[in-house]
């Protein structure tokens, strides 16, 4: 089980770390107007695989032109190894059935767990199967609502971070099982 209680072990490495995403969490936050909040919480820290880097370049929401110029000062891609290809494709394979395995249904959700469980970098998610697949793993994972709360008040504790109102995503991303935007 892994600590991701403030002030436990996985906490901290979201707060100053890398951190590793999946498509859907900038791109909320770049449709309510949050990305540059983001931006500044994260200062270069975020890392995310190559399928979500392809799932911001096919996404088509509000913001997200916004968000991919800003891809270099959010973090960095990481590569798939041929080792991860295999543990990627099982991942997948557990959950869904052979034709939508031809998809790239959670690919990016895959690819993040997998990253996150070699590297042991904290997750930050949104979707119900890669949330299942990284508490089954053992990976430290957040919702959107913790992660950005958490690392505000770290930020603003530390005067780093000025104490301004800033947009949230508590309207938009919601806790894990809850009903999900239609772009999900």
């Amino acid at each position: 089980m892994t600590d991701a209680t403030p002030g436990g072990r996985a906490y901290e490495a979201l707060l100053q770390g890398p951190v590793c995403f999946d498509a859907t969490v900038p791109r909320h936050l770049a449709r309510i107007g949050a990305l540059e909040a983001l931006l500044d919480l994260l200062d270069g820290r975020a890392r995310w695989p190559e399928a979500v880097t392809l799932d911001w370049h096919r996404a088509n929401s509000p913001g997200i032109k916004d968000l991919r110029a800003q891809l270099r000062r959010l973090g960095r891609e990481t590569k798939v190894t041929e080792a991860d290809e295999q543990e990627i494709e099982d991942l997948r394979r557990e959950t869904f059935t052979r034709g939508t395995l031809k998809t790239t249904t959670n690919r990016g959700e895959a690819e993040c767990v997998v990253h996150c469980e070699r590297q042991q970098w904290p997750l930050v998610i949104h979707d119900d199967t890669g949330i299942a697949w990284a508490k089954r793993r053992g990976v430290p994972h957040f919702t959107v609502e913790r992660s950005v709360a958490g690392l505000t008040r770290q930020r603003q504790s530390s005067g780093s971070w000025p104490r301004r109102p800033t947009p949230t995503a508590d309207s938009v991303v919601r806790e894990p099982g809850s009903d999900k935007g239609s772009d999900d």
